[in-house]
Formats: structure tokens, sequence, C-alpha cells
């Protein structure tokens, strides 16, 4: 567990689409393919995953990473842990019993109270990953395993970098709202591959929820001349390279 003193660590949280629609069974359910994903997101304890000080939340987790996490290895790596471990998941399963995910990403002074974590980053990840923007960003993208809104702190400390995969023009600056919080933040949606989709949208489509800060934004597919895919961008550029 770690110090009740505060001291600076990375966050993570997610939680599952539709919990509360399901019955008993199907949440004992989305609790145990919960705690699957997590454990097969790290196969390898790579991300030292065993180590995290977890606080479970039923339909969620809350995890507090340990001192000496490199974060940009961290979040790159367990979000593809997240994407490779939903698809084997999910890929047996209907549309009813699919599990799907809203991931968020802080970073703060972190103490442990008497019931729990104590932290402003703490309370500010929970709001992000319950707010309308995460829960809109998986409506709008029916084939999308997971979202993911990483903080600006953690934009700006880590994923504006472009270390160890993290590329942040598959990010944009997005306001989430909830009752007494608003805050900025960066919002990532992974791109379904070719070999995996059949769910949902169209094959050749990746929609997006509409933006809320007064902007629209399209997604687009860089091909080369011999029409191998360079990658997607898309978004405000203002906000991504200004």
């Amino acid at each position: 567990m770690i110090e009740h003193r505060p001291l600076r660590r990375l966050v993570v949280t997610f939680d599952a689409e539709r919990y509360s629609h399901r019955d008993h069974d199907g949440q004992r359910d989305v609790q145990t393919g919960i705690t699957e994903v997590m454990r097969a997101a790290d196969p390898e304890q790579r991300l030292r995953s065993l180590e995290w000080d977890r606080q479970p939340q039923g339909d969620a987790i809350l995890a507090v990473l340990p001192p000496g996490t490199v974060e940009a290895e961290a979040i790159s790596d367990f979000i593809g842990g997240l994407y490779s471990a939903l698809h084997h998941h999910n890929r047996s399963r209907n549309e009813a019993y699919r599990l799907r995910l809203r991931v968020s990403f802080d970073q703060g002074n972190i103490a442990v109270g008497d019931n729990g974590f104590v932290g402003n980053a703490v309370v500010a990840a929970c709001r992000v990953r319950d707010s309308d923007l995460l829960r809109d960003a998986l409506a709008h993208n029916p084939e999308a395993d997971l979202v993911v809104a990483v903080s600006d702190s953690v934009y700006t400390d880590v994923v504006a970098h472009g270390e160890h995969e993290l590329y942040r023009w598959e990010f944009t600056r997005r306001t989430a709202e909830a009752k007494n919080f608003s805050a900025p933040v960066w919002l990532h949606v992974p791109e379904v591959r070719e070999d995996e989709r059949g769910r949902g949208a169209s094959p050749g489509k990746s929609p997006v929820a509409p933006t809320t800060d007064g902007f629209s934004f399209t997604e687009v597919d860089l091909r080369d001349s011999q029409g191998a895919n360079l990658g997607r961008v898309g978004g405000d550029f203002n906000n991504h390279f200004g």
C-alpha cells in the first residue's frame, strides 16, 4: 500500500459500460471480466501491475502505480494491453455480453486515507471516467472496446513528447464536465484494426463523439502511393500543434 503522506503518482481508473443495466449474473460476469482483462493486459508483468495499489469499485478499478513508473511506457503499454485483452475477451461474446471500458489517467499527489485513496488527481480521474464525454465517445464509436482520456497535465508532461508510441495527433482536446466539475482532457479512441472490424459501424468508418468545445473535427487516414496506411490524423490542429 502506498504511504499515508502525499506522494506524486500516476493514477488510472476504468469502468464498464451499462453495468447497471445488467442482472445479477450479468454484473458478476462484468466484475469477473474486468479482473481477467486487467490481468491479461500485462501478462508478462512488464508494468508490474500486480504491485499497483488498487481500490476495487465493483464495475470499476482505481489503481495507483508504484514509484519509479515510466509514465509514457505505462500509459502506452497499458492501453495496448487493454485493447488486446478486450478483443480476446469479447470475440466469442454477443453484443449483450460485450465488455467495453471508459479509461482515465491523471497524475498528482496521492495518499491513503482510512477508506481509500486521497488526492485531487484521484477525484478528477474518476469524474472524467464517469463523464458524459467518455460515455458519448463509446456510444459514437460502436466498434471500439475502449475509450481513453488523459488529463491536461499527463498530456503536456507525457503524451506531447511522443515517446513510447504515444502520438499526440491521436489525442483530441476536449472538456469533461460533471456536477461541480469541469476540466480539459485529451480524448483517444484506439483505431479498430481492419482484421477486427465487423461490429457496430460500417468498415472504413471511425465515428467520434461530437465536440462540446464549440468546434467539430474529422479524422482521416493517410496512405502512401501504394495504399499502405500511414496513420490517422484529425481533430483541432491548433490544439495539437499550436
